[in-house]
């Protein structure tokens, strides 16, 4: 992972990156802008690693299966300006956690168990 220190995208969707996956990466890659994590194998507890990542603007989680608590970790991402949560077993409890976000131009929530 030293080899790629500057790498500023990096897409990983569809894989079984677990969370020690994540940490490895987050630790190595700490400039990167763009992380594509969809359909892996990691949990809520690795987004705490994927917070550290502070110049991150696009992050795409779809299909992790990670509910309203993940949401949290997520909240101090202040450049964060896509976010796609979908197929996530997201509720109307975990929204609140998104409203630090003021950068936010795109937001994808598709298939969670948001209400009315």
């Amino acid at each position: 992972m030293q080899s790629f220190r500057g790498l500023k995208s990096l897409i990983l969707g569809e894989n079984k990156i677990s969370d020690t996956g994540i940490r490895i990466i987050t630790d190595y890659l700490t400039s990167i802008n763009k992380l594509q994590l969809n359909t892996n194998t990691f949990t809520a507890n690795a987004l705490a690693n994927i917070a550290n990542l502070k110049e991150l603007k696009v992050l795409d989680i779809r299909n992790n299966n990670l509910g309203d608590e993940s949401l949290k970790h997520l909240s101090t991402l202040s450049l964060l300006q896509e976010l796609s949560v979908s197929k996530n077993g997201i509720t109307d409890k975990g929204l609140p956690y998104l409203c630090t976000l003021t950068n936010l131009s795109y937001l994808d929530f598709t298939t969670n168990l948001i209400t009315d």
